[in-house]
C-alpha cells in the first residue's frame, strides 16, 4: 500500500483506474514474493487528500485503514457511515485479493479531525503512525486511532462514550463487524489533554493490547499496574481491553524522566 499522486501504473479491471483528485490518493499493489510479477495495482481515493495507515491480508480479503478528507471516497452505500462527517475522517475498506472487487467500505469519524499528530502545544509527532487496524479470525476489524471530534461514533455502555479532551482529542478504539456495516463497540480512551495511538494487537485468548502516549495527568489507570502517575509530558501508556465488550482490563503509564512516545 502506498500514498501516491498522478500517473501511478494501474492494471486493467481494478476497483479504481484513475486518480481521484486533490492532493494525494492511496494506491494498493500486489506483487509476487520476489517482486518480479505485479498481480494488480489500483488507486483508492476521492477528490481531496487520502492516505493509508496500514493494510492487513486475511481469508482472501485485503483490509485497508487510513484517513481521508474526500467527500467522494469510494464508500459502499450500506457501510456503517456512508458520508464524510468532518475535516478528516478515518476510512476502512476491504478488497478481494484480485483488486477488482470492492467488498465493503465505510467512513469512521465525527465533525472535527480524526488522525492528528499534535497532542499539545509543543508536541508534534509526525511519523508515529497515528492509527492501526487488525482483524480477528472472523475478519471483524479493530482499529485504534485518535479523534478531536466530540461526536466520534461510540456505542451505548462503552467505557468512555464522550471525549474528555477540551483542546486536542482522545484515543479511540473501535470494533466493527466483517462487513463494516455495524459497530460491536466503540469508545474514547483518554483524559483532558491529548493522546496519540501507537498500536493494537489481539491475543488468542481474546485480549486486546493497546499502546500510545498521553500528555495528561488523568489518563485512566487500574490498580496494581506499573505506574498510576504521569512522570513527564508526554508519557507512554499501555492498556488491555476485553475484545468482546471493549471494557478495560488493565491500564498503566509507562513513562520515564524524558519524553516518551510509541512507534510501531
Amino acid at each position: 500500500s502506498l500514498n501516491i499522486t498522478k500517473n501511478y501504473p494501474v492494471t486493467f479491471g481494478v476497483v479504481q483506474t484513475s486518480f481521484g483528485g486533490g492532493y494525494i490518493d492511496c494506491a494498493i499493489s500486489k506483487f509476487n514474493a520476489v517482486g518480479t510479477i505485479k498481480y494488480f495495482s489500483t488507486y483508492i481515493g476521492g477528490n481531496k487528500e487520502d492516505q493509508i495507515l496500514n493494510c492487513v491480508i486475511q481469508n482472501e480479503e485485503i483490509a485497508v485503514f487510513g484517513y481521508t478528507s474526500s467527500d467522494t471516497f469510494p464508500i459502499i452505500k450500506n457501510g456503517f457511515q456512508p458520508k464524510h462527517a468532518g475535516e478528516r475522517d478515518y476510512f476502512i475498506l476491504k478488497l478481494d485479493t484480485s483488486g477488482k472487487v470492492l467488498i465493503s467500505s465505510t467512513y469512521l469519524g465525527g465533525k472535527r479531525t480524526e488522525c492528528f499528530s499534535n497532542i499539545s502545544n509543543n508536541t508534534n509527532y509526525y511519523g508515529t503512525a497515528p492509527g492501526e487496524l487488525i482483524m480477528d479470525e472472523q475478519n471483524n476489524c479493530y482499529i485504534i486511532g485518535n479523534s478531536s471530534s466530540f461526536n466520534y461514533p461510540t456505542t451505548a455502555g462503552s467505557f468512555q462514550q464522550f471525549c474528555d479532551s477540551t483542546n486536542y482529542g482522545d484515543m479511540v478504539v473501535t470494533k466493527l463487524n466483517s462487513n463494516l456495516t455495524q459497530l460491536f463497540w466503540s469508545t474514547y480512551y483518554g483524559g483532558v489533554f491529548g493522546e496519540m495511538p501507537a498500536g493494537i494487537r489481539l491475543s488468542k485468548s481474546g485480549v486486546l493490547y493497546c499502546a500510545g502516549a498521553t500528555t495528561g495527568p488523568d489518563f485512566y489507570t487500574t490498580t496494581g499496574v506499573i505506574s498510576t502517575t504521569k512522570i513527564v509530558t508526554p508519557d507512554l501508556v499501555a492498556f488491555s481491553l476485553n475484545s468482546t465488550t471493549g471494557l478495560p482490563i488493565a491500564s498503566t503509564y509507562l513513562g520515564s524522566k524524558g519524553s516518551d512516545v510509541g512507534y510501531r
